[in-house]
């Protein structure tokens, strides 16, 4: 088949195309699940499209957040100041090439100030904390006498940097909050302690940020910035081996299945089978029974997947008379 046919086929059925993918997207993620409990469950094909389409919206956004996110305190610096400001001097020749080390400056410098900034104002030092504006002001002088601005310029030309930079830095939170929470969160690698490699992630994101920053102006971001987000998302994601939290939290948020901390209440038909399996240790004769801070591993289909100290057991969806989660402490 010939490209040109290609083409054609792709625009007079770019619904179908587009359907098609979304599908393919939510069959990906419920197998890689599925794959990881060693179980699949069965379901009829009306609820299926259904459910496919619901997880491979989420599947698409959760991986477009992280994807923005990691590159967007870089984006904004470019696309909103970088190329405007009288200060490009600073970083740029003549012929509008950056200089990576002081285009990097000028993009961390003010990031890491402002973190440091309200962090000691934080925890109490306020004179250590305000005593960081005195070299802040030594480099705004230097600015001044250096740019031959009148006043007003420079004034500003000043306030819009020390904006921009406010926002760079709040952009840069959930970067930094990711990397932190995994950092301290013991994950298991095989590249090695989850403190070394999220120093590596962190090193990685912070140069994927300086190629953001090191576009031109004459250069369109259309695939730029895709690019570069998902490389910053893959090295993430990979770094720290958690490709299989996407389908996870797919599940979690429509509680399709992952639900910890979970109670099921059985019929009395279902105590015996638990009891036999190790799940309970003991149930009242013709009388409903309760399983407590259990995982509900799966809910689709014609059974409940659960899992409870280690022990993983099927039950028929008839055989459950309700079940509830354990509201999180605040």
């Amino acid at each position: 088949m010939s490209s040109l046919k290609i083409k054609d086929y792709l625009y007079t059925n770019l619904s179908t195309v587009f359907w098609s993918c979304f599908l393919v997207l939510g069959g990906a993620i419920f197998v890689s699940y599925y794959n990881r409990i060693n179980y699949m469950p069965e379901f009829d094909f009306a609820s299926a499209v259904t459910i496919l389409a619901a997880a491979s919206v989420t599947a698409f956004f959760l991986v477009a957040l992280f994807t923005v996110s990691m590159i967007m305190p870089g984006v904004f610096w470019v696309e909103t100041w970088a190329h405007e400001t009288g200060f490009k001097n600073f970083w740029e020749n003549d012929a509008g090439e950056k200089k990576p080390l002081l285009v990097a400056g000028w993009f961390w410098l003010p990031i890491f100030f402002w973190y440091g900034f309200f962090i000691i104002g934080a925890i109490g030092f306020v004179t250590y904390a305000l005593l960081l504006l005195l070299p802040v002001c030594c480099f705004f002088y230097f600015l001044y006498k250096k740019t031959k601005f009148d006043k007003k310029l420079f004034m500003h030309e000043s306030w819009k940097f020390i904006f921009t930079s406010i926002c760079c830095a709040l952009l840069a939170f959930l970067p930094i909050y990711t990397i932190s929470i995994l950092m301290i969160s013991d994950i298991e690698t095989t590249k090695g302690s989850s403190t070394f490699v999220g120093v590596l992630v962190a090193v990685a994101i912070i140069v994927i940020n300086l190629a953001v920053i090191m576009k031109r102006k004459t250069h369109s971001g259309a695939i730029y910035y895709p690019v570069l987000g998902l490389l910053a998302f893959f090295i993430l994601f990979s770094g720290f081996e958690i490709f299989y939290r996407i389908p996870e939290r797919v599940m979690e948020i429509y509680k399709f299945g992952a639900i910890k901390n979970a109670s099921v209440i059985f019929k009395s038909e279902a105590c015996l089978p638990l009891k036999m399996q190790g799940v309970i240790q003991s149930f009242e004769a013709e009388a409903p029974c309760k399983v407590s801070e259990l995982t509900i591993l799966s809910r689709l289909g014609e059974e409940f997947y659960i899992e409870k100290d280690n022990i993983r057991i099927a039950i028929n969806k008839s055989d459950v008379i309700s079940w509830a989660v354990s509201k999180p402490d605040a």
